[in-house]
């Protein structure tokens, strides 16, 4: 089986991002900074990249962390995970702030973070997904608040996990940081960190400079993983992080 991890830059390169994941063809996707809109608005972001993305997949699990009104229309914002496969037990945790009911999109509070949970019934099994996008701060080591809401993350699926199960996200954390690294006390293992390959997972679109490592795939010791890549092609302003798997 197959899972991408790709935060979406919010539909800002929405065709790119599309054929990307047609191309690929994963089993899931766990995606962040995705936005949902049922209206046609005129935007430099492609505000329904959600819609765009179901198209692809049967199954889907959207969690919004803010609503927001532009030119007049609703919109959603969000992470959402995206699967071949029935999902299940859905939940979710506000790991910094709180849901923003009547946000503007020019002018939000873009630091308010959720971590998801899903179960995939697959033909092979049962299999978590957990989708996470983590706070932000311009230190790539974080702060005392990336700390916070990475804690709170760890606290949610220690409460959650069960035998089989994939972490994936944009942690907004380089592997040296030490809100990165409370995730070690899960007991899994992180398959980036793992990897000497992987130097950065930044894209040739980041505004950021430097080589940065910040998104990640972790899996519990039952999942048998066949091989991870950071892909340069253009889906985003990151590198989608690509994961072959057998459970």
């Amino acid at each position: 089986m197959k899972l991408i991890q790709l935060n979406v830059w919010q539909g800002r390169v929405a065709e790119k991002t599309v054929s990307f994941i047609k191309k690929h063809d994963p089993d899931f996707l766990c995606a962040q900074e995705v936005y949902s809109t049922q209206c046609k608005i005129p935007s430099f972001y492609h505000l329904d990249i959600h819609e765009q993305i179901t198209k692809l997949y049967p199954y889907s699990s959207f969690i919004k962390t803010h609503d927001i009104t532009t030119a007049g229309q609703p919109v959603s914002y969000g992470n959402a995970i995206y699967s071949k496969w029935p999902l299940k037990d859905i939940d979710s945790k506000f790991t910094n702030g709180r849901y923003q009911k009547d946000a503007n999109i020019e002018d939000y509070d873009y630091n308010v973070r959720v971590i998801q949970v899903a179960t995939a019934q697959t033909p092979h099994g049962d299999i978590q997904l957990f989708n996470h996008h983590g706070y932000h701060d311009v230190d790539p080591l974080g702060n005392q608040q990336t700390l916070a809401s990475h804690q709170s993350a760890v606290d949610f699926i220690k409460a959650k996990m069960g035998k089989s199960l994939i972490i994936s996200g944009d942690f907004n954390s380089s592997p040296e940081s030490p809100a990165t690294k409370i995730f070690d006390t899960l007991g899994i293992s992180n398959l980036v960190t793992e990897n000497s390959d992987i130097t950065s997972t930044l894209g040739t679109l980041s505004r950021v400079e430097e080589d940065v490592v910040c998104d990640y795939i972790m899996i519990s010791k039952n999942i048998s993983p066949r091989s991870i890549v950071a892909i340069d092609e253009l889906a985003s302003d990151h590198k989608a992080l690509i994961l072959e798997f057998e459970l």
